[in-house]
């Protein structure tokens, strides 16, 4: 993930990406940037959130971009962008226009993995006019109420510049947040930064709540300076000097080449898993919402969940037992089991109650079905229930579990008396493979020291640890 030099971390920016960059004050990474104009990168279409200035002017007159998608592109008090103005005007670029709070939507949406976000305004204004790609219909929720329907945005790659990382890949971006939805957004995110951090980010408290994980970085590239002329919030600020200089040479096209090469070409000197609850094991910083935007864009790949009780056909119970209004027994709640059980691939069900009072032919109540109709959105649902007697797994396509092991000392019949509700089983139960020596030490060691600070009573009885490790 750190890589060892600038260019490595950008080999993820091909010719013809969709490449997404933030506004000038938020960390633009124009190191990176220069390098990919002496690489001779082509054909980008580059989305600024929710504006740019030297950033892309620069990659438009290096003949980068193919498009653009922005709410404005300036060089501010230094005048108009000049070679973002030529290329308009020549028609040698695509530019499709925007306004800031939509740019801002439609990330948004692609952050929590929907197709689309709806914004107010617009209606009336040319820039709607020109972008048939954004629908309007009437509010289904209102009467007579049209509203403005913004398809999501997924960059292929995000790029930007932040003050910190650490070695795990966590990013510290402070409280420019829109990076942060670039990184949600965007397949892949490379960063570079003035200088590594020892140590973890999410170690120090002062530092945790400006962190973004590294469950969403590809590259990291340490590059001091590395958004120089541009400032870097709270390290540095913008070399004015430098940019009245480029807004005079760039001005004509012989200029901008003047420009390029003396300042450009010129030669120059894992498997992530999160812990819900845990402020070490869990990379997640953006509030509770953050997993489920992770969810529904499909970047979680598994997910333990358990009820009170479990169903033959994979329905789970985390609500009541018993009549709705007048429940003999009343669970916490559903949590968020009724859309990850959903977008999550592998929902893995687990209950260390192996009886029938939890594992029942029907649930009393259905928190979340284990399937859905064909006419659903539905990626996820579960593939096995793990128990202290056996492992089944599930056919989602006939709605019901099998047996495929018993666990050592547990005999099948045992399991079946257990189990309410039928299941399929083969000619020849096999036994649980036991695990691994290694495994056995890494579960009881490693993986034990981070369960006992979220579940010290669950570590303390299956793994032997004192609540007090």
């Amino acid at each position: 993930m750190i890589a060892r030099s600038l260019d490595e971390a950008l080999a993820v920016i091909t010719d013809g990406c969709a490449l997404a960059v933030p506004r000038e004050a938020s960390g633009g990474a124009m190191a990176a940037t220069r390098a990919l104009i002496r690489r001779g990168v082509k054909r980008l279409h580059l989305i600024a959130l929710p504006t740019s200035s030297l950033q892309a002017d620069l990659l438009i007159g290096a003949g980068c971009v193919e498009t653009i998608e922005t709410s404005a592109v300036s060089l501010g008090e230094f005048g108009p962008a000049p070679r973002f103005t030529a290329a308009v005007t020549a028609g040698t670029i695509r530019v499709k226009d925007a306004t800031c709070p939509a740019l801002h939507a439609a990330f948004q949406a692609a952050e929590k993995g929907v197709p689309f976000m709806p914004l107010r305004g617009l209606i009336g204004s040319d820039v709607l006019a020109q972008r048939k790609d954004w629908k309007v219909i009437d509010n289904p929720f209102g009467n007579d109420d049209p509203i403005v329907l913004l398809p999501a945005i997924r960059p292929d790659v995000a790029l930007f510049h932040a003050p910190l990382a650490d070695r795990e890949g966590n990013i510290w971006i402070g409280r420019d947040r829109e990076l942060a939805t670039m990184a949600h957004a965007a397949a892949k995110t490379v960063v570079t930064v003035e200088k590594l951090h020892e140590g973890s980010l999410f170690d120090d408290p002062t530092l945790a709540a400006g962190a973004l994980g590294g469950f969403y970085i590809e590259a990291i590239a340490v590059a001091p300076n590395g958004a120089w002329p541009l400032a870097l919030a709270d390290h540095y600020g913008p070399d004015a000097a430098h940019l009245a200089e480029y807004a005079r040479m760039a001005a004509s096209a012989d200029g901008f080449v003047a420009y390029l090469d003396r300042h450009v070409h010129a030669p120059r000197g894992r498997p992530y898993v999160s812990l819900l609850g845990s402020p070490r094991q869990s990379f997640f910083t953006d509030g509770g919402r953050e997993l489920f935007d992770c969810a529904g864009q499909g970047r979680i790949d598994a997910f333990f969940l358990s009820g009170g009780q479990i169903d033959g056909e994979g329905n789970i119970n985390l609500v009541a037992i018993g009549d709705y209004a007048k429940p003999k027994v009343r669970f916490p709640g559903s949590f968020g089991s009724a859309y990850l059980y959903y977008v999550v691939p592998k929902v893995i069900l687990f209950r260390l109650e192996h009886s029938r009072r939890t594992l029942v032919e029907r649930a009393d109540f259905i928190s979340a079905p284990g399937t859905s109709a064909d006419n659903v959105y539905r990626p996820g649902g579960p593939v096995a229930l793990i128990t202290s007697r056996c492992l089944f797994t599930f056919d989602r396509r006939r709605r019901r579990f099998a047996l495929a092991s018993v666990h050592p000392g547990h005999a099948l019949a045992k399991v079946i008396e257990n189990t309410g509700f039928r299941f399929d089983q083969p000619p020849e139960v096999p036994v649980t493979a036991v695990p691994s020596p290694e495994t056995l030490r890494i579960l009881r060691t490693a993986v034990a020291a981070q369960l006992i600070e979220v579940y010290p009573q669950f570590a303390m009885e299956v793994f032997g640890v004192p609540q007090s490790v």
